[in-house]
């Protein structure tokens, strides 16, 4: 069965020993400047930028940091990276290295500031985790049990892309994949929000968001919407339909869950639709091995997930096999997201992607 949906977002993670791989994502056309040399494998593709990026976002009752940086200068290749091969870009970079469990690992010096980076490891000994620009220092937040807030995570030093000697970022001996975006204005919004428990919308962005995800860093608990979602999921319980609800500058979160929980941060990333950019859509779980396809940008990394089920799956472009990864802390499933297409994916029998008589959701970042 194959879905045509208008663009929606992806997730991107890399899955080779070391590599990296970047592209230019100008949605628009409005890409400038000239290929330059990449570390270590291919090429890259630079240009300049100067627009403001992100912005703050406003809530009624609440305290809300928004993003807020400027991306300026040429694009161009990345720096190499001792054990790194890959490319460059100026938006979106992504790969996969072997952990040590050393502090202040340099991962990547990318050629952009970072507003989003997410990382996973092959193993079950800790799930993904994300950071954005609005998380202080090392901090991360944890997409898993026994998740939340942590330190000795991820850091954003200027251009540089670190991780700690926390297992689920850079566990000894193990491959560790990540993605990082830059912060781009009209694209990406990222930030925080202090929960009063009460109906409340999150706004300012400039643009509609086709994706959200968000964090209760004390819980644990995260939530993701996309367009085509009739109500938000969530890392564990049911879909809810008011706990997340995307709106035209932002989005709105609900009383009475732990997407508004009184008095704590909250942390989110917000990607707008785009061709090229991000695609996201639904299709119908039918238990048996088919083909999504005829989205609007070649796929890089996808997330994919059924309504009825609480496991997000995560495949990245260069995973190997049929692997793809949960968002929890778990083992790699070999029968979800068992490969990616130049327009699509195909998946396999999971319930966790393709439950019998399910609706099931997919978001994609690509090229």
């Amino acid at each position: 069965m194959r879905e045509k949906l208008a663009a929606g977002f992806l997730i991107v993670l890399v899955g080779a020993a070391s590599c990296r791989v970047s592209y230019d994502l100008f949605p628009e056309g409005t890409s400038s400047g000239t290929a330059g040399a990449a570390a270590g494998q291919g090429e890259s593709f630079g240009g300049s930028a100067g627009a403001p990026l992100g912005g703050s976002a406003n809530v009624a009752g609440a305290v809300q940091a928004g993003s807020a940086a400027n991306l300026a200068g040429e694009g161009g290749a990345a720096e190499p990276n001792p054990g790194q091969g890959g490319t460059g870009s100026l938006y979106i970079e992504s790969g996969s290295f072997i952990g040590d469990a050393t502090p202040n690992r340099l991962v990547a010096t990318l050629p952009f500031t970072p507003g989003f980076a997410l990382f996973r490891t092959e193993t079950n000994r800790a799930g993904a985790t994300f950071k954005t620009d609005a998380m202080q220092g090392d901090q991360g937040a944890r997409l898993w049990a026994f998740g939340g807030l942590g330190s000795n995570t991820i850091t954003f030093d200027g251009n540089d892309l670190l991780v700690g000697s926390e297992e689920g970022v850079n566990q000894g001996g193990v491959t560790i994949h990540w993605v990082a975006v830059a912060q781009r204005a009209g694209y990406l919004n990222t930030g925080t929000y202090t929960g009063d428990a009460q109906d409340v919308s999150i706004s300012g962005f400039g643009f509609n968001p086709g994706f959200v995800l968000l964090q209760e860093p004390v819980s644990g608990d995260y939530w993701l919407r996309s367009t085509s979602m009739s109500a938000a999921l969530a890392s564990a319980g049911d879909p809810s339909d008011t706990a997340l609800l995307l709106e035209a500058d932002g989005f709105r979160v609900g009383a009475g869950t732990t997407a508004n929980n009184l008095g704590e941060t909250h942390y989110y990333v917000a990607f707008r639709e785009a061709d090229n950019w991000l695609a996201q859509g639904s299709y119908a779980g039918t238990g048996t091995p088919q083909t999504i396809d005829g989205w609007p940008l070649s796929a890089d990394s996808v997330l994919a997930r059924c309504e009825n089920t609480s496991i997000t799956a995560w495949r990245p472009i260069t995973a190997a096999g049929a692997t793809s990864f949960r968002f929890n802390r778990t083992h790699p499933l070999t029968d979800a997201i068992v490969s990616l297409l130049g327009g699509g994916m195909n998946i396999a029998t999971a319930a966790e992607v393709n439950e019998t008589g399910g609706t099931c959701y997919y978001v994609a970042l690509g090229h």
